[in-house]
Formats: structure tokens, sequence, C-alpha cells
């Protein structure tokens, strides 16, 4: 593969897997991806196989008691380096009979020479719209489930071109839940890859969406899922690059991004407004940062969180610039 192309795929997991099914519909996936957008992981042992997948980082965004947040998330090979990351919910929930639905998102820059830099999407909408007998639930005001698809997609759309101004490719995947194929306008997008035949049944539920990009090799992946997964190969277009620079002119250097150890807990998407100092009541050693980041990072955490740990020698980021931390505990602001 051409260092400016990445094996992106986007797989549907199946809440009711286990065991070994429940592994491989997660193994198969990755092998040989760079990266790999999951959904309908909802329950905890899903959530622990795909932290697991060996070679790959991972965004999952909240721990055991908020697991829904976690019901698409990202995996990346060493190659790339999280920039930031974060969730949006797009649709609310409907109790016993549809869970929230969320879009949950990174900021990747790969070590390519280009240095090009992607915003991963993974999303999964409303079931059932190709249902007769569920097409209308009276606690979505009398909305149907395709009208209710239709706000979820508009949300993605949102999201896409927001990221769109921080990256230089978007790829926006999931299961969507469509049974028809979709305009690439509905979710934001330029491009849509589907599969030559259905993921799904007669279903074309999963697509990937690209701007900035285009997309080839489309195929399907067999898995213990009731989805099999899509998998393309996507390249960035020459137009989504800055333009180059005169060799005279000169060129700022970014200075290096702290290390990151992922705070287990941390809320949304935010706009940063002010900088606030707090102090970890621990001593001013070598090593502090890193420790009480590994600390929150572990499933023995406190529902606590900031963006940055600093000691006298180091600094450790923990939550992304653009998310919530839980500094004062849990919230939603």
């Amino acid at each position: 593969m051409a260092d400016s192309s990445l094996h992106v795929v986007t797989a549907n997991v199946d809440k009711a897997t286990r065991g070994a099914k429940m592994r491989a519909a997660i193994d198969l996936p990755a092998r040989g991806a760079d990266v790999v957008a999951y959904q309908e992981v909802e329950r905890l042992r899903h959530v622990k196989a795909v932290a697991a997948l060996s070679g790959f980082d991972a965004y999952l965004p909240a721990g055991r008691k908020r697991s829904w947040k976690n019901a698409c998330p990202i995996v990346w090979r060493d190659h790339l380096t999280r920039l930031d990351a974060g969730w949006v919910l797009i649709g609310k929930g409907v109790r016993l009979i549809q869970p929230n639905r969320v879009a949950t998102w990174v900021l990747l820059r790969d070590d390519d020479p280009a240095r090009t830099t992607y915003a991963v999407v993974s999303a999964h909408t409303v079931s059932g719209i190709w249902k007769r007998a569920l097409r209308k639930i009276a606690a979505w005001a009398g909305r149907t489930r395709r009208q209710e698809s239709d706000r979820e997609l508009a949300a993605i759309a949102a999201l896409a071109q927001q990221l769109r101004s921080r990256a230089d490719v978007v790829i926006v995947m999931g299961d969507l839940n469509r049974p028809e194929r979709i305009s690439p306008a509905l979710i934001g997008c330029d491009q849509i890859i589907y599969a030559s035949a259905p993921t799904h049944g007669r279903h074309w539920f999963d697509l990937i969406g690209l701007i900035g990009a285009t997309g080839s090799g489309a195929h399907r992946i067999a898995t213990p899922s009731d989805h099999d997964a899509l998998a393309a190969t996507v390249t960035p277009t020459s137009s989504s690059k800055p333009p180059t620079r005169k060799q005279e002119e000169p060129v700022s250097v970014a200075p290096p991004s702290p290390p990151f150890i992922a705070a287990r807990h941390h809320g949304g998407h935010q706009t940063p407004r002010a900088i606030v100092m707090h102090g970890t009541v621990s001593p001013c050693d070598r090593g502090r940062a890193r420790s009480i980041a590994a600390w929150w990072h572990g499933s023995g955490s406190p529902v606590t969180s900031a963006h940055y740990i600093v000691d006298p020698y180091q600094i450790v980021q923990c939550v992304g610039d653009h998310t919530v931390a839980y500094h004062c505990g849990y919230n939603d602001g």
C-alpha cells in the first residue's frame, strides 16, 4: 500500500455475540487494517476485547457504568498519532426499545511524509425503519423511525463538516441502518463507498463516507456478526493537501506532543474557553505525572480526570483539548 493511503474497515460486532464468535467478530476486521470503526460494542465483554486488540491504540469514550458511550469505538495502528477525540449524542434513546445513539470521532496524524491528518467517525443510527410494525414510536413525539434516522444523519453531517476544518481527510464509517443506498450529502460527505452487495441481508446498512479522499477496493469481510464488515483503501486527493511551501520560506516546527495516557472518565465535546489549574495533593517529583495518569487510566480509577498532568520533568495528556474533563467529578457541561 502506498504511504499516503489507509486501509479502513467498519464492523458491526452484534451485541449478542459471545466467546470465540465475539473475538472473531472483533479480530477478523482488524487483520491488515490501519483503522477500524466498530459499532454495537454495548457489552463490557466487547469493550474489553476491543481494548485488548494487539498492535492497536483505541478510543473508548467511557467506563463500565456508562457503557452505551462505548458503542462505537475506533482503533488505529501505531503509525497514526492521536491528536484529539470525542463523541456526540446524535439520537436520544427510548427505554427498552432503542439505546442512545452516538457518533465517536478521533483526529489522527499519519507518520507518512505528508503528515496527513485524518478525522475518523464511527456511528450507529436508529434501527428498524424498514419494519412496518416499528415505524412509529410515541416516545419520539410521533416521528417515524425514518424521520428520526434523518435527524441522526443530519447530526453526523454536521460533525463531519466541523471536523473538515481540522483535518485533511474525513472518514465517516458505520452501520446507518438504511436499507437503501443514500446520497453522500445526507452525511456531509463527497463520496460514499458500499460493497458490491449488501452487508446485511438485502440491506445496505454499512458504508464508508469520504471528504478530501477517494476510496477503492471496497470488499466485504465475513464475520460471525449478523453483518459483514466493509473494508476499503482510502487515498487523500491532491486538493486535500495544504499548498507546498517554497524552500526559501521559513517553516514553523510544532513542538512534540506530550505522551497521551487516556483517562477512563470524561465527558463529550467542548469548546475551550479558559484554563483552570488544580493541585493533585501529591509529591511534586519525577514520574508523578505519569503515575497519576496511569491511575486515572486503570480500572480502579475514580470518576476524575484532567486534560494535562505536570510534574517538574514531564507533561502527560489524559483528555483531548476539545473533550470535557471531570476535574470536579462527573459532569456533562
